[in-house]
Order: C-alpha cells, then sequence, then structure tokens
C-alpha cells in the first residue's frame, strides 16, 4: 500500500504545488481537458469544469494546503486516491481554513497521468482542544466571522469553496 499512496502522494504534491504557485502551465499539464470537480457544500453539489476550476483558483489567494492520502489504488491506466486536505485562503486580512475529503481519479493520458475527475465532500477536523471565551471549541476546525466564531460546514452562510464566508461572497467566483 505504501507505494500506491506514493505514486498518489507525488501527483497531488505536484498538482498542489503548481496550485499554489499559481502555475496554469503545470496545472494544465496535471489536468485532463475532460476534468470535472464534483462537490457537495452547505449551498448544494456543484460542478466545475477544468476551465471554470482554473480560472477560479487563480482568483484566490492561498496561503496553503495540507494533503494526507488516505487510500490509493492503482491499476495499468488509473489510478484513484482518497485525500484528505486542509486548505487555507487569505481573506479580510485573515485566514479561511477549510478541510475536505477528496477522491481523485487519475488516467494515463499520452504517457502522463492525469486527474480526469475529483470529488469534494466536506470533512472533520481534529480538535485544537482551545475554547473562546463563550466554551466554544476554536482553532482548526473554527472560524470567526459575522456570526460570531464557528465551523463553516455547521454554519449554513459559509461555503469557503464556492466563495461564500458568513453569507459574503468572497473575492473570487
Amino acid at each position: 500500500m505504501a507505494d500506491k499512496r506514493d505514486q498518489i502522494q507525488a501527483l497531488e504534491c505536484a498538482w498542489r504545488d503548481a496550485l499554489c504557485a499559481k502555475d496554469v502551465d503545470r496545472l494544465e499539464s496535471l489536468i485532463h481537458p475532460s476534468f470535472v470537480l464534483i462537490g457537495t457544500r452547505s449551498t448544494g453539489p456543484f460542478i466545475l469544469t477544468r476551465d471554470e476550476w482554473i480560472d477560479a483558483i487563480q482568483k484566490r489567494e492561498l496561503i496553503s494546503i495540507d494533503l494526507d492520502i488516505r487510500d490509493a489504488v492503482v491499476l495499468d491506466q488509473v489510478m484513484v486516491g482518497t485525500i484528505w486536505a486542509r486548505w487555507r485562503v487569505k481573506y479580510l486580512g485573515g485566514e479561511i481554513e477549510d478541510c475536505v475529503l477528496l477522491t481523485d481519479v487519475w488516467v494515463q493520458d499520452d504517457g502522463q497521468w492525469k486527474v480526469v475527475r475529483r470529488h469534494s465532500s466536506p470533512a472533520p477536523r481534529a480538535s485544537t482542544g482551545r475554547r473562546d471565551v463563550s466554551g466554544n471549541s476554536v482553532g482548526k476546525e473554527w472560524h470567526s466571522g459575522r456570526e460570531g466564531a464557528h465551523a463553516p460546514r455547521d454554519h449554513p452562510g459559509c461555503d469557503h469553496y464556492l466563495g461564500v464566508h458568513c453569507g459574503e461572497r468572497l473575492p473570487w467566483p
């Protein structure tokens, strides 16, 4: 299993690094022309094509993306990875953090692995053990907004992946 995870890890890290560097040429070389991102959030399901995703990601100010490969299946022409990811973006002088569980499908295309599908679902965070003045858990799984400290997936006004924080549009589509 370690070898399979290493193979997926290398591709996922290359994708993350290109994403954080806003290296569109590298992103396009890793993402299949038929790529589709399918996700679910508090606002409901969504679908983004490759061009829509690349356009939207260029409008974000990413701080970091942490990856943890949870499972991998490697076949001759297809690989499927299950990845827990925590990403952080800058917004209004602060950081917004969100965690997702990803299923990425990679295919061999002209001798190169390219991601053709990604499914993204909200994922739980590990508690930091810290509490705010009201006794609410705060830290990695919580953020502050006009509604006070809250977990984005428990708060219907937040959908950071789609660009909504506490009911307000973030500076990307």
